[in-house]
């Protein structure tokens, strides 16, 4: 199986596809499959050259219980460590959730490595703290405790996605979201970000939409884009709605976009 070192961590990832070179980033909890389970690979790979990976702590990659080790710098790094062992010097990245915000980390960190960028389900702005604070409590009675909370806020999870959240490692996921808690903001980042970037968000997905909206606002590079009707977990699974809106991004992805905020 392949793996990239990072900092002495493995980040396991693979590959499928041909074309232009594009990163798919999962979000907390989740591993590279739910881009498969979605529908986006067999859409995809005919396409571009998809390169997946599994975040640290998260799926076949290491998993350290070291918050210390969860900072968005060292995610970015992550990327590039797979991007340098698939010998890919510059790619698209795309990223759904914690993985949204880790392109916006990438926007900092790692500029030149990136000729496009695009984050779901996620806001550039300081992480909620409270939010931030409850799931790490959550997290410290297990995945069960984690999977409570969520249902709590959400209804019963699918039957899938409880399966992957119950394989993961709590304490891995506890120190991540320390971690978290703690991430900068990349509101200004934005700003300035030089490859064009989009961000969409669903109209239902309350913690993250009117945040998204507000930051991206005005920006030149930056398109928004709000998903009527749509959840935080919609925006994901419904990949018949996402796919035709990355698409048009990604081939004007070398023009200036015209409209910064749009209604899907």
């Amino acid at each position: 199986m392949p793996y990239a070192t990072s900092n002495g961590v493995r980040i396991y990832y693979e590959r499928e596809g041909s074309g232009p070179p594009l990163v798919l980033h999962p979000g907390f909890g989740a591993t590279l499959d739910v881009w498969r389970e979605c529908g986006y690979l067999a859409a995809l790979r005919d396409e571009y050259e998809l390169i997946l990976l599994d975040p640290r702590g998260q799926g076949r990659s290491d998993k350290p219980h070291d918050p210390a080790t969860y900072t968005y710098d060292q995610r970015v790094a992550d990327v590039l460590a797979v991007l340098d062992a698939a010998e890919v010097g510059r790619a698209i990245f795309w990223g759904y959730s914690m993985g949204g915000r880790v392109v916006f980390a990438a926007a900092r960190y790692a500029p030149t490595r990136f000729c496009a960028f695009v984050a779901g389900g996620m806001h550039p702005e300081v992480p909620d703290r409270a939010v931030q604070d409850e799931e790490v409590a959550a997290l410290s009675a297990g995945m069960p405790g984690y999977i409570a909370l969520l249902e709590r806020d959400g209804g019963p999870l699918p039957a899938g996605w409880r399966t992957t959240l119950l394989a993961n490692d709590a304490a891995a996921l506890g120190a991540s979201a320390r971690a978290t808690a703690e991430a900068p903001d990349f509101t200004e980042t934005l700003a300035h970000v030089a490859a064009p970037m989009l961000v969409y968000v669903g109209e239902r997905d309350t913690p993250f939409h009117d945040r998204a909206r507000r930051a991206t606002a005005d920006l030149s590079r930056v398109t928004f884009i709000s998903l009527p009707g749509l959840d935080h977990g919609e925006a994901i699974t419904r990949s018949d709605l996402i796919l035709p809106l990355i698409r048009g991004f990604l081939a004007d992805r070398t023009q200036r976009p015209s409209v910064v905020a749009e209604e899907f």
